[in-house]
């Protein structure tokens, strides 16, 4: 399974049309937060997220260093 990890910071409205732009399937699976739940919780999610898509530490650390910005 191909995975792509971006952060996209925007309305509802210029997120969907960033997916479209980008060429992702509308029927394709994918994982949103919304809301502002503290760090912690951000980083749990975060956390088993990476673990379960295969995604590298430096991926990790590069939006748990996003995150820590928009707080």
């Amino acid at each position: 399974m191909r995975t792509e990890n971006h952060v996209i910071k925007s309305t509802a409205g210029k997120v969907t049309a960033e997916l479209e732009r980008r060429g992702i399937d509308p029927a394709r699976p994918v994982t949103v937060m919304i809301g502002h739940p503290s760090l912690s919780v951000i980083a749990r999610r975060l956390q088993g997220e990476a673990a379960r898509s295969g995604m590298t530490q430096e991926i990790h650390d590069q939006l748990m260093d996003e995150l820590k910005r928009i707080q």
